[in-house]
C-alpha cells in the first residue's frame, strides 16, 4: 500500500498540470475494477495477492486524494465547509456499511459472487 501512495503523486501532480483529472479519476475506477477481477481469479500466492493489491489501492489512493481536489475546486467559496462536512459523513458512512455489508455476502455467499458484486458496483461507477 506504501508504494502504491507513492505511485499515486506523480499520477495526481500529472493530471492537475494537464488538466486531464477526468482520464485519471476514470482509469483510477479502473484500477479498482481491476484488482477486484484478479483478486476473484488469481491463485492467491503471496507474491500475486501483493501485486493485485499494489494495482487495487494504486487507484484507491488516486481516487482518495482527487476526491478532496475536487471537493475543493467544485464547492462555492462560502459552502466549502458544508460540502466538506457531507463529503467526511457521507465516507464514514460508506466505510460502515461498507463492511458490514461485505461481511454479510461473504458470509451468505460464495466468495467469487461476492467479488462480483463488487465488481458490478466498481463498473457502475465507471
Amino acid at each position: 500500500m506504501g508504494l502504491s501512495f507513492v505511485m499515486m503523486v506523480p499520477a495526481i501532480i500529472a493530471a492537475e498540470k494537464r488538466g486531464k483529472m477526468k482520464i485519471v479519476l476514470l482509469s483510477a475506477i479502473a484500477l479498482i475494477l481491476i484488482g477486484q477481477l484478479l483478486l476473484g481469479v488469481a491463485p492467491h500466492t503471496i507474491l500475486s495477492v501483493a501485486a493485485i493489491l499494489f494495482v487495487y489501492f494504486l487507484g484507491f489512493n488516486i481516487l482518495e486524494a482527487s476526491q478532496r481536489s475536487l471537493l475543493s475546486k467544485l464547492a462555492p467559496g462560502t459552502r466549502k465547509g458544508a460540502a466538506a462536512g457531507v463529503y467526511n459523513t457521507t465516507q464514514s458512512i460508506g466505510l460502515a456499511l461498507g463492511g458490514m455489508i461485505g461481511g454479510w455476502l461473504l458470509k451468505w455467499m460464495a466468495r467469487a459472487r461476492s467479488f462480483s458484486l463488487a465488481r458490478g458496483s466498481s463498473y457502475a461507477g465507471l
